[in-house]
């Protein structure tokens, strides 16, 4: 798995996590370029079993509305 790659699936992963740390980090890594939303997004349509709240919240996330979070 390249960097970027990596870096991708650990932000994903936190937005799943949704820990207060996770969140703060993931938007570290938006705010700085460090991760794509389109990437993200991709990332988020391969994981499976996941509630459709949750997959919800992480798209919100994702996109960056981190006012309600």
């Amino acid at each position: 798995m390249k960097r970027r790659e990596f870096v991708h699936t650990i932000r994903a992963a936190g937005a799943i996590a949704h820990r207060r740390k996770d969140v703060e980090f993931c938007r570290a890594l938006i705010n700085h370029n460090v991760v794509h939303t389109e990437t993200l997004q991709t990332r988020l349509k391969l994981v499976k079993k996941l509630a459709s709240a949750v997959r919800t919240s992480v798209a919100t996330l994702i996109h960056g509305n981190w006012a309600s979070h």
